[in-house]
C-alpha cells in the first residue's frame, strides 16, 4: 500500500503525507523501510521539498523524521535534475528544523558549513 502511493505523491506530495504520517509508528521494518523510501521520492520535485519537509515537522517519530531527512538528503545528492541541489535541500532543512543530526551513512550534518564530514570509503 505505502509504495502504491509514491507516484500520486509525486506530483501531490499533500495527498500522501496525511496517509503516511498515520503509519510513522510502524513497527515492520519493510513498512517503515517504504514509508522512508517514499519520503524521498516525493521530496524532489519543484515545491515538493518544502511540502514534505513542512509536514514533517508535525509528526512525532523523532527517529522516523531524521531518517526521511537523511533519505530526502541522499535523493537530492542521487538525482542531478531534483528541483533543489544536495546543498539547497540541505540549507532548507536546517532552515525548518535548526539541529544537527547525524546521516546514517556516517555523515554530520554541521550547522555552520553544512558540508558532509567522515565520509565511508
Amino acid at each position: 500500500m505505502v509504495h502504491g502511493i509514491e507516484l500520486r505523491g509525486w506530483s501531490h506530495p499533500e495527498d500522501v503525507l496525511p496517509i503516511l504520517h498515520r503509519h510513522q509508528n510502524e513497527v515492520t521494518p519493510r513498512v517503515r523501510n517504504m514509508i522512508i523510501h517514499v519520503i524521498g521520492q516525493i521530496s524532489y520535485k519543484e515545491g515538493c521539498l518544502e511540502t514534505v519537509v513542512l509536514d514533517l515537522k508535525n509528526w512525532e517519530n523523532e527517529e522516523l523524521v531524521k531518517k526521511s531527512l537523511e533519505e530526502i538528503i541522499k535523493v537530492h545528492q542521487r538525482y542531478k535534475f531534483a528541483a533543489k541541489s544536495e546543498k539547497e535541500a540541505k540549507n532548507y532543512i536546517k532552515s525548518k528544523f535548526g539541529f544537527n543530526f547525524i546521516l546514517e551513512d556516517n555523515f554530520d550534518i554541521n550547522l555552520d558549513n553544512l558540508e558532509p564530514r567522515n565520509h565511508k570509503l
